[in-house]
């Protein structure tokens, strides 16, 4: 009987159970029902996120943000409208705005390479250059062939001076893509920084041999070979500027010595003209001095 009592009880604990569970079912295929898209929908994302990416490749980043924000109202979770609109952000220099949207792909995706770097060059260009390098060196842990992280490190360690760690970073670039051109760019201006304009002119040259009409690269080969002519000027008035000095004691010692020997000679014939006056006047005091001898001397008495 207590055991009969005791399995009723449970039948009915149970039936008060079911209406529960079946409530929370019901609520989470209302929530999968509500974040799920659409036919519709989903062709309007792919629509509107074309349009978004033609805008963004021809630099029109207002109205890339536009279409991007089409996507996002039917997508708030958009993966690639959100990293594309900070992107575009980024390009428009409003970094904090762009910081934003690379952290809600973080939130979804924290190991993501494209977002970390990105984020990494906001904070760059917003002159936070350690914050900047710790995400590149996040990138790097996670792929440390990373040519973008790789890249902007190189950028950020070079805007802080940091010449000979750059083109660490400019090598490792040019190690796995030896044509890039902004790594080579990059690696001639800290060359030219570190006073080695010649090779410097040789990265530029790199650069001008794919793209002729660069004016920023022509420009700064230009510069460098000014620094260039620049210093030989200055060692060249240097070394004349020594040889006049070494002329001028050369003259004066010549000179010295030319006037020494002219001295020395007029001293030998001042010496010559007095000592035959000396000798005569020496005779002439020798017949005053002693008496002419009489023709007769001899002793005549008293």
């Amino acid at each position: 009987m207590k055991g009969f009592g005791f399995f009723l009880l449970m039948c009915i604990v149970s039936l008060l159970f079911i209406p529960i569970a079946s409530y929370a079912q019901t609520e989470e295929e209302l929530d999968e029902e509500e974040f799920e898209l659409d036919d519709q929908q989903l062709g309007l994302i792919e629509e509107y996120f074309d349009q978004a990416t033609d805008f963004f490749d021809n630099a029109q980043y207002e109205d890339a943000i536009v279409y991007y924000d089409k996507v996002l109202e039917i997508d708030p979770d958009d993966f690639d409208a959100l990293y594309g609109k900070g992107r575009a952000l980024n390009n428009l220099d409003r970094y904090d705005e762009a910081i934003s949207y690379y952290d809600q792909v973080l939130e979804l995706d924290p190991e993501n390479v494209d977002a970390l770097s990105s984020k990494g060059l906001a904070l760059n260009n917003l002159n936070k250059t350690n914050e900047a390098i710790s995400y590149y060196d996040k990138v790097l842990e996670l792929d440390p062939q990373d040519i973008n992280a790789l890249y902007r490190k190189g950028v950020a360690l070079d805007n802080v001076g940091k010449y000979d760690e750059a083109i660490l970073y400019y090598d490792k670039t040019l190690e796995i893509e030896p044509t890039d051109l902004d790594a080579l760019y990059h690696k001639g201006r800290a060359l030219d920084s570190l006073g080695k304009t010649d090779e410097a002119v040789l990265y530029y040259d790199r650069v001008l041999e794919v793209d002729p009409t660069n004016i920023i690269v022509l420009n700064s080969k230009n510069l460098a070979l000014n620094k260039t002519v620049v210093i030989n000027t200055e060692e060249s008035q240097s070394d004349q500027t020594l040889l006049v000095i070494v002329g001028v004691f050369v003259v004066l010692v010549a000179s010295i010595i030319v006037i020494d020997l002219v001295a020395r000679k007029r001293r030998g014939r001042e010496t010559t003209t007095v000592l035959p006056k000396a000798n005569q006047t020496t005779k002439q005091e020798t017949e005053i001095t002693q008496p002419k001898k009489r023709e007769d001397d001899t002793w005549r008495g008293v």
